[in-house]
């Protein structure tokens, strides 16, 4: 089952998660200042460690972290005994099937998580459930062009898919518009840095984020395959001497 593939995964990376998750911190403090401040439940759908979900405490009345890995909620419940009694509850539970009453959300919160969901429509339909009528909510999610250099590597190479399929930006619009809600959105570009491939892949499976959703036609990674991609990243090189790995936010 993907879901639990990806629920493994991401537990398997609590405990390293908040030292390798840069670009991720970053892309949630942009998406944080979006977020109006109010005075009932803020969701948070994603909370991993709970770094950022701990974040929307002073501008909420109540937070509920929730994540789909047991793992990273209980590495978030250890990192937060003090803010769990000043109002964060934290529920494990699916964003397709959100285990939270109709209408009874006044703020929604989530980053760097929705990607991973095979349903988009299907989360936000959970999403426009669960909210009151005059809530708001941000979502930061990787959309269409993330890690397009990692995709030319492996095209010239073979045509198979090795990198999950991110949906476009368009596609998002109408998904979230599609299930009710009235939608203002930016499209932002965000760049890691890495001396080499190794450190790159690393930079990805440290945080969890190397499970790949369709793997019928997977090729494996071998030390041969991992030296044709070192040569083709090469062309990325830049004046720094650094392999760059784009996220399209």
């Amino acid at each position: 089952d993907v879901k639990q593939r990806i629920a493994r995964q991401f537990g398997r990376a609590a405990a390293e998660y908040d030292h390798c998750a840069d670009v991720q911190w970053q892309i949630a403090q942009h998406a944080l200042q979006l977020l109006p401040p109010s005075s009932g439940i803020v969701l948070d759908i994603g909370a991993a460690t709970g770094k950022v979900t701990r974040c929307l405490l002073p501008m909420h009345a109540k937070v509920i972290g929730l994540d789909l890995a047991e793992g990273m909620l209980q590495y978030a419940q250890q990192q937060s005994v003090s803010t769990d009694v000043l109002g964060i509850n934290w529920i494990a539970g699916d964003a397709e099937q959100l285990p939270i009453a109709n209408h009874c959300i006044q703020a929604l919160f989530s980053s760097m998580a929705l990607q991973w969901c095979p349903s988009l429509r299907q989360v936000f339909c959970e999403c426009y459930r669960v909210m009151k009528p005059s809530s708001c909510g941000v979502v930061a999610i990787m959309s269409q062009g993330s890690f397009w250099q990692w995709q030319q590597c492996w095209q010239g190479i073979n045509t198979q898919q090795h990198i999950n399929q991110f949906p476009s930006h368009v596609s998002l619009l109408q998904q979230a518009k599609s299930a009710g809600f009235e939608v203002r959105a930016s499209q932002r570009e965000y760049v890691t840095y890495h001396e080499n491939v190794r450190q790159l892949l690393g930079s990805i499976k440290s945080i969890g984020a190397n499970v790949v959703i369709e793997t019928a036609n997977a090729v494996p990674l071998t030390r041969n395959r991992l030296a044709q991609l070192s040569h083709q990243y090469e062309q990325y090189r830049n004046r720094q001497g650094l392999l760059p790995l784009s996220y399209q936010i």
